[in-house]
């Protein structure tokens, strides 16, 4: 046990819940309520407000053990466990928080569970319309309004997915929100469009000079963008630039998505491992296509190996190298070896579920 921990349970007044604000500095107190205007703490009889288009987050001083269970049965892919743990940790009184962040994430479960049983995308779908009609003006309403398109888009709803995604970008830019929910909610309508079969429409967003990858850069290169706001703009630009190279691979082929890859390898000092291992992994496939398993083998080994990357990133190493190692008579592993591994490792990303049919269950 820290020394912190011992002081705060000692004099449990110090533990507060926190607000990050945007240019990355704090308040702290004890948190009343949050809506897309204002988020109003309060320390001892004294209430603070603050703009919402000044706070980046809200961090809690404490999780609840029902919380943290479900929390964890997610990460194990105990979706049934999960929801009920989500259900009992909203009804537990004393904190409307807690019944707010339990009901959402127990929506995001049930998503991220239809990535494996489809079945469940309508339950995420009823779920996540259930928060934000109760919730129609929570800080928290942009997250589950894209969580909302997500179930919507996989319920195959694909026009009106698009439609809550924009709703959610106008908002953003509307009520000054910051730059990163409105880049979220973009990069997201692109991944609707590229799972939907419309890798043309997806591409047109992504690509050229007014396109959300330039601008994404743009802005995230702007000094005048809070310091906060930037760290996300950048993930966002990674993950847009990664969904581009998917994009290009769906309408050119290997060919062109090496020839897209390549030219953003060239500017590696400037790259995020995530689309610096995507590339590598791209160069990896066309090794392979080429009659080259074991170059392909050595480039994917260096992915897992050298970058830290994140886990669907790792997972998309994983799995190719799964498929590598097949092609080679299973030499130095077998190719279960990795699918095994992305579901131990990483089983919330989206190459768990092909892991999952490699391995027949």
């Amino acid at each position: 046990m820290t020394l912190l921990t011992l002081i705060l349970l000692a004099h449990p007044a110090l533990a507060q819940d926190r607000v990050i604000k945007m240019d990355g500095t704090t308040a702290s107190g004890v948190f009343v309520s949050a809506t897309v205007d204002e988020v109003t703490l309060r320390k001892g009889k004294v209430s603070s407000v603050i703009r919402a288009s000044d706070v980046f987050s809200i961090s809690f001083s404490s999780i609840p053990t029902a919380l943290q269970k479900a929390r964890a049965f997610v990460a194990k892919q105990d979706f049934q466990n999960a929801i009920g743990q989500f259900g009992f940790a909203s009804e537990q009184e004393g904190s409307t928080w807690l019944t707010q962040l339990a009901l959402l994430e127990k929506a995001e479960a049930f998503l991220t569970w239809s990535v494996f049983d489809p079945a469940q995308a309508q339950e995420s779908l009823n779920a996540f319309r259930h928060w934000t009609a109760t919730y129609p003006d929570h800080f928290w309403g942009p997250r589950a309004q894209i969580g909302l398109a997500r179930a919507t888009a996989a319920a195959g709803e694909m026009e009106e997915a698009v439609r809550l995604l924009q709703e959610v970008a106008d908002l953003a830019f509307s009520r000054n929100l910051g730059r990163h929910l409105e880049a979220q909610a973009k990069v997201a309508r692109c991944q609707v469009y590229l799972a939907a079969g419309k890798a043309t429409l997806a591409r047109q967003r992504l690509e050229g000079p007014g396109g959300l990858v330039a601008t994404l850069n743009e802005q995230g290169g702007d000094v005048q963008t809070p310091r906060m706001v930037r760290s996300e703009l950048a993930h966002h630009l990674a993950t847009a630039q990664v969904l581009l190279g998917d994009c290009v691979e769906n309408l050119d082929g290997l060919q062109g998505a090496k020839r897209y890859w390549e030219g953003l390898l060239n500017q590696r000092g400037s790259l995020t491992p995530d689309v610096e291992g995507a590339g590598i992994i791209m160069l990896a496939r066309t090794a392979k296509e080429a009659g080259k398993p074991r170059q392909a083998q050595l480039l994917l080994a260096k992915v897992t190996a050298t970058l830290m990357t994140s886990p669907e990133i790792q997972a998309r190493a994983l799995f190719h190298l799964g498929e590598v190692s097949e092609e080679l008579d299973n030499n130095p592993s077998p190719g279960r070896f990795y699918y095994e591994e992305i579901l131990r490792s990483f089983p919330s990303t989206l190459w768990a579920a092909k892991a999952r049919t490699k391995l027949g269950r």
